[in-house]
């Protein structure tokens, strides 16, 4: 278990470092068109939390209740990291940050990305073990009773 939460601490922190950075950027090369940079912030939004989730359930396996405990999880994380970091520094503070509705739809499309990767993996039949069989010998032929 807590090999587990490590796992998601690090998935968390480095998901939140890669939004930063992204993130960071479309905000200066389109601060002119801000109806395109919320966009494309709701694409990544959805995109992290559909893969990075879909990755944590391919190892530790789950469906939709799991996915969506896995994307709260991450996002708890990487609010923590927001909080920590983005809103003092970068956002105008606490206030400004914690009432950017542009972000709160970013966290919604996420969780529902994540409970989606989830459903997915509910229904995906398992497969079977690519482990090599020991080879069967031939079969012996038999002679038919002629009584």
């Amino acid at each position: 278990m807590i090999e587990k939460w490590k796992i998601l601490v690090l998935i968390g922190a480095a998901v939140w470092a890669v939004f930063f950075v992204v993130i960071s950027i479309l905000m200066f090369t389109l601060e002119s068109i801000p109806w395109l940079y919320w966009i494309l912030e709701w694409i990544l939004a959805a995109a992290i939390g559909y893969f990075v989730t879909k990755m944590i359930l391919k190892k530790y396996g789950g469906g939709m209740i799991e996915g969506l405990k896995y994307g709260a999880i991450l996002l708890g994380i990487t609010l923590i990291f927001d909080l920590a970091i983005t809103a003092p520094w970068f956002a105008g503070g606490y206030v400004a940050f914690l009432s950017n509705w542009v972000m709160w739809v970013g966290i919604a499309i996420s969780l529902a990305a994540a409970a989606f990767a989830g459903k997915q993996n509910e229904s995906q039949p398992d497969v079977p073990s690519q482990t090599p069989q020991a080879p069967t010998s031939p079969p012996v032929p038999t002679i038919p009773d002629q009584s």
